[in-house]
């Protein structure tokens, strides 16, 4: 399954941010011009479960500089029943 920007209700950062808070982990799968590719991955990045495509500039600060979730410090950790 692949998801799109969804409009003010559903943004490509509010499900990104979601599924970060939750324990999913994700990377970026491509960076084409002004559009990302974003792997949502299993809570522990196993798996791929979903994709984010998206030129969401807020989007695309908030990944700036990082391949993956874990090039963050203080990466989250998975727990019971997440992602």
């Amino acid at each position: 399954m692949t998801s799109d920007d969804r409009g003010p209700a559903d943004s490509a950062l509010d499900r990104l941010l979601r599924w970060e808070e939750f324990g999913g982990h994700w990377r970026i799968g491509a960076r084409t011009g002004s559009r990302l590719q974003i792997a949502l991955l299993t809570c522990d990045g196993g798996e791929i479960a979903d994709f984010i495509e998206t030129g969401d500039e807020a989007v695309i600060a908030h990944v700036a500089g990082r391949s993956t979730d874990q090039d963050d410090v203080g990466a989250r950790r998975c727990t019971e029943g997440d992602g």
